[in-house]
Formats: structure tokens, C-alpha cells, sequence
């Protein structure tokens, strides 16, 4: 990312897969539209910083980004997170921003990329503020905390989403009562004990609290209306068929 000295037209040179020129054109627009937010919120935040200390300064900057990607985009892998977490951690070090305005920022332009400017065992934490400012993650962890744990990530289907996130979750609130319960009566409890489980290198009750809530999210999804069809037919297939060799189970069948 660079800076300019104009706020009118900053510019998103490439964002997605050079292989696909039309997917690029479309991903660039999206992410141009989410960015608006994103960018307006940085505008604050230097404008704020330079009236205090030295005003005036930098308060013209635009932002020129030119952003690339190695994985699927739109296909439920988290690139909209990635790319905003991206975008904010430059801005943050461009204008010397607080962990806390780094990750408001990557929020603006995707709710989960503000997790994702942290390393870790992160916590999103929802706030009391009407206005969702302290709306923001917060590292529980370090990164070095539990060095031999591995994510490894297989893409079954890397096609694009038949609906988008952003609707999708709307769409959940407006219509899922699962939801609702989930959000009171589930998700504080298992933090706690997904914590929990994290500081003691526990990865028995870490993998089976995340198998339960990624089942559960599948659920809300069902529960939705109209359904959002995520689940992979592959990864069904995958989990239920008992011939499989243990390799190729879910954790609850192998352990």
C-alpha cells in the first residue's frame, strides 16, 4: 500500500486471480464499495491524531492498494477478512495506529477481518456501545503460546458462494430464532471453555468444542430462511461414510 496527497480517487489496482480477468473486475469492484467505509474511517482516525499533535499533517492522504491472493475468493475462506486485515495492519503502520484502531478499521471493511489483524487465540468481542465502537477483537494469546497446534485447509469446491457473506448474515439475524438462542445461551460458556482448553494445550476438548460449533453454524444456516446452503455434498460424504480409513474421518469418529 502506498499513500497520495489526494483523498479523490485512491485507486485498487488488482484484487483476486489474474487467471480469471472477469472474477478480478468483479472482485475489485466489490472490494472497492467495502472499502469506502474502511478508508473514511482511516480519514478520521489521522485527521483526529493530527489536530492533536500536529495539525494539518497528513490530514490530505489518500490510500493507493494493490492487493493479490493465492486462494479462492468469495468461496468461504475468508479472503474478504484477509485482504481488509491487509489493508488496515498497512494503514496502522503508515499513520502509527493503536492495535485497537487497526482493528476497528479492518471491521469496516469485513466484520471478521477484525480478528484477523491479530495472531493467536483471538476473541471478538461484542461490545455495549449502541454505536459499535467498542465492537472489536482482542488478542487472548499469543501466537507462540501453542507453536505445535496446525491449521490445514483443504478446498473441496474453490466456486464462489451462491450467496455472499454479507447477506447471508443478514438474512441470519432477520430469520434465525437458532441464532438468538445461540448468541445468549451457547457462545459465552464456550468461549470460556475454548479458552480454556487453549491455554492447556487441551486439543482433545479444543477439537471437540470447534467440530460442535462449526456443526452448529451449519445448523443456523439451515435454520435460516431462505436456508443457506453451505455444506459441502464432498465433506458429507467425507464425515458419514463408514468405510472411510481413519484418515479421512471427522475428529469425533477417529478419537
Amino acid at each position: 500500500m502506498t499513500k497520495t496527497l489526494s483523498f479523490v480517487g485512491s485507486k485498487y489496482p488488482l484484487l483476486g486471480s489474474e487467471a480469471d480477468p472477469l472474477q478480478a473486475v468483479l472482485v475489485i469492484h466489490v472490494f472497492a464499495r467495502k472499502f469506502v467505509p474502511c478508508k473514511l474511517f482511516a480519514r478520521q482516525l489521522i485527521r483526529k491524531r493530527s489536530n492533536v499533535e500536529k495539525p494539518g499533517e497528513g490530514t490530505e492522504y489518500g490510500f493507493e492498494v494493490s492487493s493479490t491472493t493465492n486462494f479462492p475468493v468469495g468461496a468461504g475462506l475468508a479472503s474478504s477478512a484477509a485482504g481488509f486485515a491487509a489493508i488496515a495492519v498497512a494503514i496502522g503502520k503508515l499513520f502509527d495506529l493503536s492495535a485497537t484502531e487497526v482493528s476497528t478499521l479492518a471491521r469496516m471493511g469485513s466484520g471478521s477481518a477484525c480478528r484477523s489483524v491479530f495472531g493467536g487465540l483471538v476473541e471478538w468481542c461484542a461490545g455495549s456501545d449502541p454505536s459499535g465502537a467498542d465492537c472489536v477483537a482482542r488478542q487472548v494469546l499469543p501466537e507462540k503460546w501453542w507453536p505445535e497446534l496446525r491449521a490445514v485447509i483443504v478446498v473441496i469446491d474453490d466456486g464462489e458462494k451462491e450467496v455472499g457473506s454479507s447477506k447471508g448474515m443478514r438474512n441470519t439475524v432477520e430469520t434465525s430464532e437458532l441464532l438468538k438462542h445461540r448468541a445468549k445461551c451457547i457462545v459465552p460458556e464456550r468461549i470460556k471453555r475454548l479458552s480454556a482448553a487453549f491455554e492447556a494445550h487441551d486439543f482433545h476438548e479444543f477439537a471437540l468444542i470447534t467440530m460442535a460449533d462449526s456443526n452448529q453454524l451449519h445448523a443456523i444456516c439451515l435454520d435460516t430462511f431462505p436456508p443457506l446452503k453451505l455444506p459441502s455434498n464432498v465433506m458429507n460424504n467425507y464425515q458419514e461414510n463408514p468405510d472411510s480409513p481413519p484418515e479421512r474421518r471427522s475428529y469425533r469418529e477417529w478419537n
